[in-house]
């Protein structure tokens, strides 16, 4: 554990390694990482588990297997988890890559893509200068996005995408608007669903909502 200052040109190696100070290093490896400090790295983070309460910021890529942040990570290049779990802010000018489950209550921006092979759980704002993937999708937060490709889509809060929404299912109480289209296999909305373009939906619509379309409503169902 330390509560006093690392700072290093060079590569810093730990098994565990406890902060409420200052670590700064080139390259820094860890297994288990606890921050509630603040940590530096010139180059590449690479850890098993982040906890972090503090700041990490690193001008290269951050790895690791299951990351829970209440605090700020600022990445330059990419970042990449088998699970993350946010309720501060996430940042990064690259992709953001999760193998597993995104649960969000911050805020995460990314100047490229989002790709989630597990489900998302959203509850503050998911901000994608890029595309968006992932699996089943509970959003009662904000997200924004060039395009969104998920499974079940279900919203309670607002969804945008400067091209397109595709989803399996969606449910929505909330507010989705696509530049482009909005596709599904089925769709209940009692919210609003809009698009400058086509909302296709493949199977069944049921909306007690507000569906508005500058082009057609196309329902195969």
């Amino acid at each position: 554990a330390s509560t006093g200052n690392i700072l290093t040109n060079e590569d810093l190696t730990a098994r565990n390694t406890v902060t409420s100070g200052t670590v700064a290093a080139k390259n820094l490896k860890v297994d288990n990482l606890t921050n509630d400090g603040k940590i530096s790295a010139n180059g590449n983070l690479l850890a098993k588990d982040i906890k972090n309460t503090g700041e990490i910021l690193t001008n290269g890529n951050l790895t690791a297997k299951n990351v829970s942040s209440m605090g700020d990570i600022t990445v330059v290049g990419k970042v990449s988890a088998d699970s993350l779990k946010s309720s501060g802010s996430l940042r990064t000018n690259e992709d953001l890559s999760i193998n597993g489950k995104f649960d969000n209550d911050g805020t995460v921006e990314t100047s490229k893509n989002v790709a989630v092979s597990g489900d998302i759980n959203n509850t503050g704002k998911i901000l994608v200068s890029g595309n968006l993937s992932g699996k089943n999708t509970v959003s009662s937060g904000v997200i924004a996005s060039k395009n969104v490709v998920v499974d079940n889509l279900k919203n309670d809060g607002k969804i945008t995408a400067g091209e397109n929404i595709t989803a399996k299912k969606v449910t929505n109480t909330g507010d989705i608007a696509a530049a482009g289209t909005v596709s599904s296999d089925d769709m209940a909305t009692s919210g609003t669903v809009k698009a400058n373009k086509t909302v296709t939906v493949s199977g069944k619509l049921e909306n007690d909502g507000t569906v508005e379309t500058a082009e057609d409503v196309k329902v195969s169902g």
